[in-house]
């Protein structure tokens, strides 16, 4: 079952991104956008944490969460990702906050946008909700939609994750999670 962001008791819209521009269709809108995976064997070099910092308070719990859904073991936090994350969402603020994916990163990324202020629960909850998209039999999408956000957060060989979260010059904000190893490969199951 689909899960809407709530904000002021008024369900939000959110919309899936394909690498363009989002269209605001209403004045609130969250989007997504999933990106590129890279080596399985790389590191971010970061001690992983088990703490978020502020601003991510449960960020860990809401992926933890999806993850035992399907019985693959816990992320924990890494400061490192988060930094690799914060970067690069900074970057995409200061371009007109256009979603655009980082495809020199090695990580498995997962990108969220809003026009109002969501917490880290609302992000990784509308990732969570592309699971009604997913064939598990199949291993594949159903076609038009996207479902490499959910992929991307349950794939079990995951073990670590940073987020950063960006504010854009109209108000909006973007979400972004780094994972390693990364996730989505082409043929493989999450779990």
């Amino acid at each position: 079952m689909m899960q809407f962001l709530r904000r002021s008791d008024r369900l939000a819209v959110w919309c899936v991104l394909a690498g363009m521009a989002c269209t605001d269709p209403k004045p609130e809108t969250g989007g997504v956008d999933s990106g590129p995976t890279g080596d399985s064997t790389s590191d971010a070099g970061g001690e992983p944490d088990d703490g978020e910092p502020a601003g991510m308070e449960g960020m860990i719990a809401a992926h933890n969460a999806v993850r035992a859904g399907v019985g693959v073991p816990d992320l924990v936090w890494d400061d490192a990702l988060a930094a690799i994350a914060a970067d690069w969402s900074a970057q995409l603020a200061a371009n007109g906050c256009m979603m655009e994916h980082d495809y020199s990163s090695p990580y498995g990324e997962n990108l969220y946008w809003s026009s109002f202020e969501s917490t880290p629960a609302q992000v990784v909850d509308a990732w969570a909700s592309e699971v009604v998209y997913y064939d598990y039999d199949a291993n594949t999408c159903e076609p038009g939609q996207m479902c490499g956000h959910y992929t991307q957060l349950v794939w079990s060989t995951t073990e670590r994750v940073g987020c950063a979260r960006t504010e854009c010059t109209d108000g909006s904000e973007i979400w972004m999670c780094d994972y390693d190893p990364p996730g989505n490969y082409v043929g493989q199951w999450p779990y």
